[in-house]
Order: structure tokens, then sequence, then C-alpha cells
């Protein structure tokens, strides 16, 4: 007579258990806290990862890395595009999704003068991320976008107040990481 009240406890309890870990994790008021590199950088990393579910946009760089190689900026990518009509379900990236995306690779670009100063510009004008947690606030992102600097990683979820001069200055790098890797 119980068994579908255990059964439910089953299921539900772990359920319950790793969403409170990850909204502890995501909504730490000390993470995060720190400064990209002034100076030239050698590598930045761009990821979008799922939260609590998944949905990237056409477009959007799902990874980037960009290296120095040789005075120059070399540039390696994948981007979330449509996938042709008839592609399975389970073969997109969020398959519940009204368009259906998958992952693409992008061919290797070296940036020009002009890109490479606009990255370095853009990394420049990112600064420390404060994050003043709310306890109350149930974080349910459904993508994480992190980007990480010679070492120096951040992403700009925060489960409370985020300083605006950071939302604008990420979200303004990864603007330009996208517009590069498409």
């Amino acid at each position: 007579m119980f068994a579908p009240l255990d059964t439910m406890n089953l299921i539900l309890r772990p359920l319950s258990l790793a969403l409170t870990l990850f909204v502890s994790i995501s909504c730490s008021s000390n993470e995060d806290e720190y400064q990209y590199s002034e100076g030239p950088f050698e590598i930045i990393t761009l990821t979008r990862d799922q939260g609590l579910g998944y949905c990237p946009e056409e477009g959007d760089a799902l990874s980037a890395s960009i290296m120095r190689q040789n005075n120059e900026w070399m540039m390696q990518s994948a981007v979330a595009v449509v996938a042709p009509s008839g592609t399975d379900p389970s073969e997109c990236l969020d398959p519940a999704a009204a368009t259906c995306l998958q992952r693409e690779v992008q061919p290797a670009l070296t940036l020009t003068a002009e890109q490479a100063e606009s990255l370095q510009d853009a990394v420049a004008s990112v600064p420390a991320k404060e994050c003043n947690a709310d306890d109350n606030i149930v974080c349910d992102p459904c993508i994480v976008v992190s980007v990480e600097i010679d070492g120096s990683s951040a992403n700009g979820q925060c489960c409370g107040d985020l300083n605006e001069n950071f939302s604008q200055g990420f979200d303004e790098l990864v603007r330009l990481i996208d517009g590069l890797a498409n």
C-alpha cells in the first residue's frame, strides 16, 4: 500500500540532495572573487555547460580556446548550429527543445591583429566579480557560461546581487568570443 510513496522517496531524495548541492555550490558568495590579469594573456577558454537544463542558442560558442602561438593568436571552437531536418531528437543538444541544435566544430582561426586587440581590450574591461549571495534565492540556470584566462576562472552566475560592471564586461567578452567563433 505504501510502496509507491517509498518509490517516490527513493527517486526524489537523490534529486533533492543533488539540487541542494548544486545550489550551494553555485551560490557561494566566496567563489570567483578574482580579477583577470591586466597584461596580455596566453590562453583563454570559454565553455557553456548545462545547469539544471540546457538551453544554448544557435550560434553560441559551446567551447572556444584562444592561445598565443608564435606571436599569433589561434582559435579553436565549436558552436551550436541547427541540425538537418529529420534529425533524431536524441542527437540534439536539448532533446526537448523546439529547434534541434547540434555541436559543430569550426575550422581553426588565426585572429587578425585587430581581433586580437579587441579581445585583449575586452579581457582588460572585466573587473573583479563581486557576488553578494542571497540564501533565499534558488538559482536555476539552464546554462552556465565560464571563461578561464591564464588559470583565473569565472562564470556569469550569481544567486543574488552581481556587480553591474562585471556583468557588462563579462557579457561583452562572451559576445566577442561568440562572434569570433562564427
